[in-house]
């Protein structure tokens, strides 16, 4: 069974698989639209696929986005959001910068 692939046996990770950063993750499944975050977890089957997600940034963010979208597959859709949002703030060009004289406005 691999790290995506949800059942009560499934070891938990350190690491959130949408952010990397090492957190309390908690289980969001994706094979159902599960509107509340903790039932994600707590309601979670043998057969159930999702994802491990921070607790306090990614997992809170998934189910703010499924609000917004109110058919089938939302949960789905929302991971997806979640990636494609990751992904772009990764890969946008950086920066220029122009350092200020202290007091100048």
């Amino acid at each position: 069974m691999d790290k995506t692939t949800g059942g009560q046996g499934l070891e938990r990770p350190m690491l959130c698989q949408v952010c990397g950063r090492f957190a309390e993750v908690q289980w969001h499944s994706i094979s159902r639209d599960e509107d509340y975050a903790t039932r994600c977890e707590t309601e979670r089957t043998a057969d159930d696929v999702g994802y491990w997600l921070c607790t306090d940034v990614c997992h809170q963010a998934v189910h703010e986005l499924m609000k917004e979208d109110t058919g089938p597959g939302r949960s789905v859709r929302a991971i997806g959001r979640m990636i494609e949002r990751l992904a772009s703030a990764v890969t946008t060009g950086q920066r220029s910068y122009r350092r200020q004289a202290f007091g100048e406005k």
